[in-house]
């Protein structure tokens, strides 16, 4: 990646800050790591948006698994949008998905970022680490 959708110290700053929040929730925890299953780009011209569950480990380097574009970049101070932001697209990671995207029946019927019509998927919640990256110039 070109490194102009990396994201700035700021914006790093608060993803981790905010992203083991999950842990009062569920026994995962998040960890840099290299290559990551979880990349994470801050790219302004799409809106923010994540893969659900296990869905990101069919996405091959170095392309994003997640765009954190709401986030500031400019104030360290944490806002309630960035908060937002940032907890909800990791729910989405960790393979929680909006309410109204189900049916009466539970089937999921919404499009991903690519188009593909998707599935319930299921979430075993073990005592996991994942691995995260943020998109970084190489």
């Amino acid at each position: 990646m070109d490194g102009t959708h990396c994201g700035n110290e700021i914006q790093h700053q608060k993803v981790d800050k905010l992203i083991n929040s999950w842990l009062r929730y569920a026994p995962v925890t998040f960890e840099r790591a290299e290559p990551a299953s979880v990349r994470i780009s801050f790219n302004s011209n799409e809106p923010s948006w994540s893969y659900i569950g296990d869905e990101l480990l069919d996405i091959l380097p170095p392309k994003p698994t997640t765009n954190l574009s709401l986030v500031d970049g400019e104030s360290s101070e944490i806002s309630s949008l960035d908060q937002g932001v940032i907890l909800h697209q990791i729910g989405h990671i960790l393979g929680l998905i909006h309410e109204h995207d189900l049916t009466p029946k539970g089937v999921r019927v919404i499009d991903d970022v690519d188009g593909k019509q998707l599935v319930p998927l299921s979430v075993n919640f073990t005592n996991q680490t994942s691995s995260l990256s943020t998109i970084t110039s190489g």
